[in-house]
C-alpha cells in the first residue's frame, strides 16, 4: 500500500448517534476506506492517540467530552 491511497487511509468517526455513524461507516467502507469508530469524545481522543487517523469526522456535541 502506498501512502495517500484509500487502502492506507484510516478515517476515525466520532459520533454518539449510532445510525449516523453507521451510515457514514458503510459509505466510506464501500469507497474502500478503512474506518474506526468511537461513540464519545473521550473514546475518540484515545483512538486518535493510538490510531493516528488521516481524517476525523467529529460530532461537535457528545457526552463525556465534546468535539
Amino acid at each position: 500500500m502506498t501512502p495517500g491511497t484509500k487502502e492506507s487511509s484510516l478515517i476515525l468517526i466520532v459520533n454518539n448517534d449510532l445510525l449516523t455513524g453507521l451510515q457514514l461507516q458503510l459509505y466510506l467502507q464501500k469507497e474502500e476506506y478503512r474506518v474506526a469508530k468511537a461513540s464519545d469524545g473521550l473514546a475518540g481522543l484515545v483512538d486518535y492517540t493510538e490510531l493516528q487517523p488521516g481524517l476525523i469526522f467529529l460530532d461537535a456535541l457528545m457526552p463525556n467530552k465534546q468535539g
